[in-house]
């Protein structure tokens, strides 16, 4: 485990778990590094992984929540890898959990703090609390408030914007019973722009000498090199922002050329050319929108029944709303058409634009509840019987818990409900879409239009005849899961504490209902395109019986031997086993077929030594792991291109149950292996020092077999016609159907081969000191480095010939990975602080600088052409993060 306090945290200028989980070994945050575009970024506050695998269990004191975590209202953040994750009163990860414990209202003393933060960027961040004492050691009340103006590096717009109250009360009645409840409040919003260089849909026209046609609407023109069709043969109303009017135009961009994708094997896009665009050009602009808001709510009855029996109850309530609007910005296009739709020049010939596309957006209600009953009970042998003191002493612990989490989630599509002529009369085809074009200078970085996703309905209904609104039309998630857990914990000591043993035993009984889309009419008339299109709230939920059947039974087994203690600079040397098993329900994926993703399962084993030197000022860890892991729902098949493939092929064929299934993902296998050293260090009470080295390696299994499966029990059907042109696309199915095929074996070559973007080596060292005395006295330096070794970015292609048809394919050679660039994060602070206002006021100022040595930018991403398999073609870059300056006032009093 790695305990991060307050002083960590100040000391390195950081406020969430996504910053602080870079200082932890064998962990990282679960960011581009490992998706294409924004990942797991966009959807969550806190991604973790740990020892290469995501972690679900970011918790808060110790209830599961959806809340993005921040260090206003926070007392320690506890980072747990291995098997002891299992004992808490949360259902279990194999490879560890995360803790944010909040602060607690202090019975003794009255303190107040307020702390102002800016940097570089514009960035504003004020914060307060305050701590009263309203009855001695009877009642206090702790009040915490945030108001976060986080202003990025991404130009035009990149923010992350945020309010919170906290209130925590401790109130002890009896001197043997503690009651302590806390609320917190929270509004977030963020632009969640996207870190890469844009896609690249323009370099093939540059290079075909910048060709261009007229505007033919209704028909399908033949293509100089370098130009494709917007949208064959489809009715596209656009609002076009050129820059010449502050309104949209309308147009229809039917057979509207534009460049051709520039692509490696697969019709994988490939980004930008370094240097095309200003490196911190954020083409979508706000069009990536996160808006979060909710309130959670914690009660805790402590009561000693007697000195060596306790009780707690604990109550969680929390409810978040959650609404993301996603697309546009991921890719450079040019307008190569000479004319518009009714034969006039077209003004804009050449000019590169972005599609500001509102490709969906998210509604979510979650509801989290939670009643927790734990017992614990201590037994000293030695105190009933000294003949019976070698049996040792003993604590045990009984748990009971219930959790209920509800989840509604909407996919809405921005459409037009009076269709314009040539549109579909049904509301759920791709002609009633509404998109945006924002034309681009790039020579001035101005993007021309709405930069934001929240304006999008306003703006559409300038158009004429338009009548925009936000309509179901993706498959809508809905859920409720009850987990009644019992957990049992025996911890015993033995001989004078020199071996310590851990004995756990976990049942979760679930009881699951699941959303049934086959028993409500559709909002408005289906028809192709539609799917599934009603609010999730509108559909009956069906009780899942595979699902609660089970009751999954956990065992975790730990020992600790102190070996030597007290032996001159040697305070004590001990070795450490835990293993535990572990079980995790899946609530948010689906495969293909709309089944639910089956629940992860575990099982994990660490060896461990510790050491504490020189009166207990120094202790360093040692731990070697061995993690197995099966059913971890991150096979990104929806990132990959696959299911979108299988959604349209399923379309052209009828097969209406497997389009635009939502959240869809597969599932893999992991076994991680690797080791840990920590070492903390407090060698004087002003200088503080902390560092680790860790290793892991991951190896895959069973990627994404269900998804292989699928398709080859419905090709026959897709490829029935393989000249067909497939729905939302210009290509065959025998194309779509190759390209797909492509895409799942690329994910296929993870099997077995090393992880892609896996940084195996970490090293981390932070260390601050603060002069007590003489002409320095009040004044505090510090500084962290963080090194993490080379990724694999892709793979070599190989030759496949078909026995069958003689025909040479291509799929990745997983034995012959590409590497990218080692990453240094490099930080340094000095602060100084003493009293003011006759003593009454401890005020402390700090400068930090943050990515002193940034990689800016790094490959995240390679692939390879069939003319040249063994060549690396960067297909994805990541743009990085300069230097960032922070300068920080706190009062304290």
């Amino acid at each position: 485990m790695t305990i991060l306090t307050p002083e960590t945290w100040k000391d390195l200028g950081v406020f969430s778990t996504n910053d602080l989980i870079l200082y932890t070994p064998g962990g990282e945050k679960n960011d581009t590094q490992q998706f294409e575009g924004n990942g797991g970024n966009l959807f969550w506050g806190d991604q973790t992984r740990f020892r290469g695998i995501q972690v679900e269990n970011i918790v808060r004191n110790y209830f599961r929540t959806e809340i993005p975590s921040d260090t206003y209202n926070a007392d320690r953040f506890e980072f747990t890898r291995g098997p002891n994750a299992v004992l808490f009163g949360v259902a279990g990860d194999a490879s560890g959990l995360v803790n944010r414990a909040t602060m607690e209202a202090r019975l003794n003393k009255d303190s107040y703090q307020y702390s102002s933060q800016f940097d570089n960027f514009g960035s504003v961040r004020n914060s307060a609390n305050i701590n009263k004492v309203l009855l001695k050691d009877k009642l206090a009340v702790n009040i915490a408030w945030l108001d976060d103006d986080q202003e990025r590096w991404l130009k035009p717009v990149d923010f992350q914007d945020q309010r919170r109250e906290y209130v925590a009360v401790q109130y002890k009645p009896l001197k043997n019973l503690t009651l302590k409840a806390n609320w917190e409040h929270f509004d977030w919003l963020r632009a969640a722009t996207a870190g890469n260089i844009p896609f690249d849909s323009v370099t093939p026209w540059i290079v075909a000498g910048k060709p261009g046609r007229a505007s033919v609407p209704g028909a399908a023109p033949a293509n100089p090199a370098g130009i494709v069709n917007f949208a064959a043969n489809a009715t596209r109303p656009m609002a076009v922002y050129d820059g010449s009017s502050a309104g949209p135009v309308y147009q229809d961009w039917n057979n509207r050329a534009i460049g051709a994708n520039l692509s490696v094997l697969g019709t994988t896009s490939v980004s930008l050319p370094l240097g095309f665009v200003d490196k911190h050009l954020d083409l979508g602009g706000e069009s990536n929108i996160q808006d979060l808001s909710g309130h959670v709510v914690n009660f805790f009855a402590d009561y000693a029944v007697t000195k060596d029996l306790n009780i707690q109850l604990a109550v969680n309530d929390e409810t978040s709303y959650y609404d993301f609007f996603a697309d546009g910005g991921g890719r450079l296009n040019v307008d190569a058409s000479t004319t518009l739709s009714d034969g006039t020049t077209n003004p804009n010939f050449g000019r590169y634009y972005v599609l500001f596309s509102p490709g969906f957006r998210l509604k979510q209600q979650r509801y989290r509840r939670d009643n927790r009953l734990t017992a614990s009970y201590h037994f000293d042998f030695g105190k009933h019987s000294e003949k019976l003191r070698w049996l040792g002493v003993h604590d045990f612990a009984a748990m009971f818990e219930k959790d209920t989490s509800e989840h509604y989630w909407d996919v809405l599509t921005l459409r037009n409900t009076t269709p314009v002529a040539g549109a579909s009369a049904f509301l759920g085809d791709n002609s009633n879409l509404i998109r945006f074009v924002n034309y681009v200078d790039i020579n001035t970085n101005t993007v021309y239009g709405m930069q934001s996703a929240l304006d999008l309905q306003r703006e559409a209904n300038k158009l004429p005849g338009v009548h925009a609104d936000w309509l179901p039309s993706g498959g809508p998630t809905a859920f409720k899961t009850r987990l009644n857990s019992q957990l049992y914990v025996l911890q015993s000591h033995f001989w004078d504490n020199r071996l310590v043993t851990t004995l756990g035993w976990r049942k979760d009984a679930i009881d699951k209902y699941a959303l049934n889309t086959t028993k409500l009419t559709p909002l408005y008339p289906s028809g192709p395109g539609a799917g599934f299109n009603n609010y999730a709230r509108s559909y009956p939920m069906d009780h899942d019986l595979a699902t609660s059947a089970l009751a999954p039974e956990n065992k975790s087994v730990g020992a600790v031997f102190h070996v030597l203690r007290n032996k001159g600079i040697l305070d004590d040397l001990g070795f450490t086993y835990n293993q535990s098993t572990s079980f995790t329900v899946t609530d948010f994926t689906l495969y293909v077929d709309r089944h639910n993703t089956p629940p992860q399962t575990g099982r994990t084993k660490d060896l461990g030594v510790r050491v504490e030197l020189f009166n207990h000022k120094v202790g360093i860890t040692g731990t070697v792991f061995d993690t197995s892991v099966t059913n971890i729902n991150d096979v990104r098949i929806d990132s990959a291109g696959v299911s979108s493939a299988i959604s349209d092929l399923s379309q052209l064929v009828g097969l209406t149950q497997f389009v635009s299934v939502p959240q869809v993902r597969d599932v893999e296998d992991k076994i991680s292996k690797g080791w840990e050293l920590q070492m903390v260090s407090n060698i004087t009470p002003n200088w503080r020092l902390m560092g680790s080295v860790s290793y892991y390696k991951t190896i895959n299994s069973n990627v994404a077999d269900f998804t292989g499966k699928f398709i080859d029990q419905y090709k026959a059907q897709w490829l029935a016609n393989p000249s067909a042109i497939v729905p939302n696309r210009t290509d065959t199915a025998q194309t779509v159907y190759d390209n797909m095929i492509f895409a799942y074996q690329t994910i296929k070559a993870s099997e077995g081969a090393r992880s892609l973007n896996e940084r195996r080596y970490k090293y981390v060292g932070i260390t601050n000191y603060t002069f007590s005395d003489g002409a320095l006295k009040g004044l505090s330096v510090g500084g962290s480095v963080v090194w993490q070794s080379v990724p694999s970015t892709g793979y070599a292609i190989k030759p496949v010939v078909n026995a069958s048809t003689g025909a040479t394919t291509y799929v990745p050679d997983a034995e012959h990975p590409f590497f990218g660039s080692s990453l240094m994060n490099v930080g340094a602070s000095i602060g100084y602080s003493r009293k003011i206002y006759h003593d009454r006021v401890n005020w402390s100022v700090q400068f930090n600088v943050r990515n002193l040595a940034p990689v800016d930018p790094f490959v995240t991403r390679t692939g390879a052409n069939s003319t040249a398999p063994t060549t690396a073609v960067t297909r994805l870059y990541s743009r990085g993060e300069p230097t960032t300056y922070t300068l920080s006032n706190t009062f304290r009093f």
